[in-house]
């Protein structure tokens, strides 16, 4: 997301396969400069009305200096 909640940039759409606990998605899309904040948008919960349940979400990146260009450094 930029800085106005409005302002949002698409990143890609993945699908999580319930046979494997940990997954890991490139990104489809990778601007390059960095964000404060990522939305994750739920599509599909294969059919429960009641509830969605994450565990755990990990976004992974490199350190960008100020300006916005991205950095070789990854973060630890």
């Amino acid at each position: 997301m930029e800085s106005s909640p409005s302002e949002e940039v698409f990143l890609g759409a993945f699908q999580f396969q319930p046979e494997n606990i940990i997954q890991m998605f490139p990104l489809q899309n990778q601007p390059a400069r960095a964000f404060g904040a990522v939305k994750v948008k739920i599509s599909s919960n294969w059919g429960n009305p009641g509830f969605t349940c994450l565990y755990r979400v990990r976004v992974h990146g490199s350190v960008a200096p100020p300006g916005g260009a991205a950095s070789p450094e990854p973060l630890p």
